[in-house]
């Protein structure tokens, strides 16, 4: 096993570069190369670091973008696993042969080795654990100055050349979606500099997590004909990543509508530029439609979002994607990139567990499918009320919005759950509720809008 260290630097760096490489030749007997890439630096500071450190292999080009920067690091270090580092942090005095040995021991399939990281503004540990890699919860984040093995940063593609946020996170997802494990480098903290000039404050949102991350559609469909052609037309033209998959719930006892879609779904799969990786058409479980007859209002409203409950439960369950897209069968998105839009509001160190989009109520079509108070529909907005822009909301329906798959883990549908308190909440009522009790956020997007079809 060998490991090299790729250093990437740019002028802003430079101040800092001398206590960073210093630091790195301590640490000399524990590395096979040394590479350090210099982004947009001028002839006389090569010429003083060429002087001064004339034992790395200096890489210079003008990207003003650390990504391709560290891509063509990767390219001229040859060893089997590579330290990335950002020029502007001083290692920890054991980092070099911590990497080495636990490298030296991992299982064929370990793609990175990932340390913790102090945050020394806030005073907190950000972990970087083998079983929170892809998991978008508070205090987690990726970065640079990881152990990546180096066939696996070539496989996943390297680093966006597109300078983005979260790219350090994307690669780590595309590695994962490669087949590579990410562990932790046990024991080993690494204190993050801050400062002004880190071109990551600076960087747009969110090209490598759209391109890393995958998304389920989850679809109810009611069996009403005059929108099905409708639905899927639309469903045709939406903006989807890479990675999505599909998940179409019919009604049970209807052969001809279950062939329908499913020749109708191959026929788009011909045509998309960017088909689904997965098609999965159910019908309900005989347990979700077991509905007891009765003639009770109350308890006929009940079992109505009972039965809805059983069946989102059913078809989530069956839908293994990062992000989850409820979308029902008489919602319509205007744009074709309403889920991008959404998609770019839930970010992996946020406690974000879905963005809604704006479409009209069936009871009242000047208000939208919302809510202000937690536990309750009330202070319900006005479509005319929103702003153009996403707005922290208590409750939001299915229609067409975007969960995180922690959250749903966290809190789960509950399939046929009823209480005196909660149950007139709907199933997305009750599910907001446990969400903001878990300390979950919501958004409604108010430039995301659909059309719902109130009457048939």
């Amino acid at each position: 096993m060998t490991l090299g260290l790729v250093i990437t630097c740019h002028p802003a760096y430079l101040p800092r570069l001398p206590d960073c490489l210093d630091a790195w030749e301590l640490q000399f007997p524990y590395l096979d190369q040394r590479v350090l890439v210099l982004d947009n630096v001028d002839d006389q500071a090569l010429q003083s670091l060429v002087n001064h450190y004339p034992s790395w292999n200096i890489v210079r080009g003008y990207w003003s973008n650390p990504n391709p920067a560290r891509n063509a690091g990767w390219l001229a270090c040859s060893t089997d696993w590579i330290i990335g580092w950002d020029a502007d942090n001083v290692p920890p005095p054991t980092f070099a042969q911590a990497a080495r040995r636990h490298a030296a021991v991992v299982s064929s399939d370990v793609g990175a080795l990932a340390p913790d990281y102090i945050d020394p503004i806030k005073q907190r540990t950000l972990n970087h654990a083998a079983s929170r890699y892809a998991d978008p919860r508070e205090h987690f984040i990726c970065d640079t100055a990881s152990v990546w093995r180096r066939e696996a940063v070539l496989m996943a593609g390297g680093w966006l050349d597109n300078q983005q946020g979260h790219d350090d996170w994307s690669l780590a997802k595309n590695i994962h979606n490669q087949g590579w494990k990410i562990e932790p480098l046990p024991n080993l903290k690494i204190t993050l500099t801050p400062h002004g000039s880190r071109r990551s404050l600076t960087k747009p949102v969110n090209d490598c997590l759209w391109l890393a991350r995958s998304v389920g559609v989850v679809t109810l469909q009611a069996g009403r004909i005059s929108l099905v052609e409708r639905w899927l037309e639309c469903l045709a033209q939406q903006d989807m990543p890479p990675h999505w998959g599909l998940t179409i719930m019919l009604p049970a006892n209807r052969a001809g509508l279950r062939h329908r879609f499913q020749s109708t779904v191959e026929q788009l799969c011909e045509q998309w530029a960017n088909p689904p990786c997965r098609v999965t058409i159910l019908t309900p479980s005989r347990s979700a439609m077991q509905t007891p007859l009765t003639e009770s209002p109350e308890a006929a409203f009940f079992n109505t979002h009972r039965t809805v409950a059983n069946l989102y439960a059913q078809a989530i369950a069956a839908t293994p994607e990062d992000l989850i897209l409820t979308w029902e069968d008489d919602v319509f998105p205007h744009s074709t990139t309403a889920l991008r839009c959404l998609s770019d509001q839930i970010h992996p160190a946020s406690r974000t567990a879905a963005c809604a989009a704006v479409y009209p109520s069936r009871g009242n079509p000047r208000h939208a499918v919302a809510a202000a108070v937690v536990g309750e529909w009330a202070a319900v907005p006005t479509l005319v009320s929103l702003p153009q822009r996403p707005v922290p909301m208590a409750n939001v329906g299915f229609g067409f919005t975007l969960w995180q798959r922690p959250a749903l883990e966290q809190c789960p549908i509950l399939a046929g759950s009823r209480s005196t308190r909660n149950y007139r909440l709907g199933l997305d009522g009750d599910l907001c509720r446990r969400l903001h009790a878990a300390e979950w956020k919501i958004k409604l997007h108010g430039a995301v809008t659909c059309d719902h079809v109130t009457q048939l």
